[in-house]
């Protein structure tokens, strides 16, 4: 079998090439730089560029249809979100190209990538999750940094997302004219009340409009 696998500069690229390969298929990848780790391994058979989906999410499909064109059961496989969701999103493109895809459907993928989604299926099923509050808004933030427990890990709720210019954005982009740059205000709010309290803080702010703070206390 053809196989495509793309973001080859991914660890997880590298390894699937190696044991596709291994396996007796062709395994040709895709990146969005002239050079990849997975592209350069010996048990690539080739490799080509595409253009970055969060610079250009549908030229990014286009290229990859062309390369699925060029035969017919080509297997795709995306191997991060932020080439999943567009991929996901325009299946029919890839399908009418006669190339494969192994996802389920688009409301499934994207209920996979949300977090908060998989901590309340979780806390459904009965598993145990860490207590956690979605922040959405500044004021949200600035509130939580005053009253929250601590230690606490910020996580943004879904790594990538689709802007409204077509555009897949990483959540740990923060821009001046995003809500999310309060993530940094409230990461230094936290900051200086654990340090008036002498204690210690760890947190992680990754995203710009909205995440998820988990933390345990007994309050």
């Amino acid at each position: 079998m053809r196989i495509l696998v793309l973001d080859g500069n991914e660890n997880q690229s590298v390894a699937a090439v190696r044991s596709l390969a291994a396996a007796g298929h062709t395994v040709l990848v895709g990146a969005d730089s002239s050079w990849s780790k997975a592209g350069w391994s010996r048990a690539a058979s080739g490799s080509f560029i595409y253009p970055a989906p969060q610079q250009a999410m549908q030229e990014f499909v286009a290229r990859i249809v062309a390369e699925v064109q060029k035969q017919s059961g080509t297997l795709v496989l995306p191997m991060t979100e932020r080439t999943t969701i567009p991929l996901s999103t325009y299946r029919e493109e890839i399908f009418a190209a006669g190339g494969q895809l192994v996802l389920p459907p688009h409301e499934t993928v994207l209920r996979a990538f949300d977090k908060q989604q998989t901590t309340d299926l979780a806390a459904s099923l009965g598993i145990a999750v860490p207590r956690t509050t979605l922040i959405s808004t500044a004021a949200e933030a600035q509130q939580f940094a005053s009253t929250g427990y601590y230690p606490i890990v910020l996580k943004p709720r879904s790594s990538e997302e689709v802007s409204v210019d077509g555009r897949v954005l990483s959540t740990g982009v923060c821009t001046p004219a995003s809500s999310g740059c309060a993530a940094h205000r409230v990461r230094k709010r936290v900051a200086r009340e654990r340090h008036a309290r002498g204690q210690d803080t760890r947190g992680f702010v990754e995203d710009p409009a909205g995440f998820a703070m988990a933390w345990r206390g007994d309050g």
